[in-house]
């Protein structure tokens, strides 16, 4: 017997290679897994709109945690299963304190149903137009704010964190998951997270945390990997998961996720 109901897999940096395509070793491992009985949950820091890349796996039904866990869906209809929107005058208050210790910062804030930004935002090549540009006093007029992202090309990530944490406290939730030179943090309601999220899901489809095997690379994931009852670290994965003892597996690109499944199926 299988001993474990759930995988919880983690995108960018895990279940994608670094060309962001789902290795077929890790298609095949899901559908293994599926045809065993298992559920499958993507547990991302994507905003809903950049979940096209998983719909190809349409034969395996499967859930999404995206933005961190502020959203949750059901990919089987595109359904939002919860969703935790953060306090507008929590995010004005922490814009400004932000502002104040990183006068280079620019803002980005995610809605249930798109996203805007500031003028001064630099955006990846993966980004589409935003919705709206504007100061962010006005962006923060708009209901269904799910996640605010702070962008600061004067700090990388990690120092940025380390700025910004102390300021901002337990009034939002802070985490990263990319590190770069231009630091970039990702801030959602408190005590909203992915194993958050993943512990509301995991009751609703009537199973436990220990019933769970989880995959994830970067701090974002850190609290999901302890939570499963079997949680692995990627390759290259952010220090932080290994100090913290997450057992280490092979290479996204080398389509670690879907071998270790594979393994796992075969215990």
């Amino acid at each position: 017997m299988v001993g474990f109901d759930v995988i919880a897999t983690d995108l960018d940096g895990t279940f994608l290679s670094s060309d962001r395509r789902i290795p077929e070793l890790n298609a095949q491992a899901l559908q293994q897994a599926h045809a065993a009985g298992i559920k499958v949950i993507y547990a991302t820091g994507r905003p809903r709109r950049w979940l096209p890349v998983i719909t190809g796996l349409t034969d395996v039904p499967s859930w999404a945690v995206t933005a961190n866990g502020a959203v949750t869906i059901d990919m089987s209809d595109g359904s939002v299963v919860f969703s935790h929107t953060a306090d507008p005058t929590t995010l004005r208050s922490v814009c400004q304190q932000v502002r104040e210790a990183c006068p280079e910062a620019r803002f980005v804030v995610e809605y249930l149903d798109g996203w805007s930004a500031e003028p001064q935002i630099s955006v990846g090549e993966s980004w589409t137009p935003p919705d709206n540009t504007a100061d962010i006093d006005i962006l923060l007029t708009r209901e269904g704010i799910v996640k605010l992202l702070v962008q600061d090309p004067s700090h990388p990530t990690k120092q940025l964190f380390g700025l910004l944490s102390p300021i901002i406290g337990d009034r939002l939730e802070v985490t990263y998951s990319h590190d770069g030179p231009t630091g970039l943090l990702e801030m959602t309601a408190p005590g909203v997270s992915k194993a958050g999220a993943l512990l509301d899901l995991l009751g609703e489809l009537g199973t436990a945390p220990e019933r769970m095997v989880a995959f994830g690379d970067m701090p974002n994931d850190l609290a999901m990997l302890r939570l499963a009852g079997r949680g692995f670290a990627m390759a290259g994965a952010d220090p932080v998961l290994v100090e913290a003892g997450i057992p280490v597996i092979g290479s996204n690109d080398d389509a670690a996720v879907g071998a270790k499944i594979l393994e796992l199926l075969a215990e």
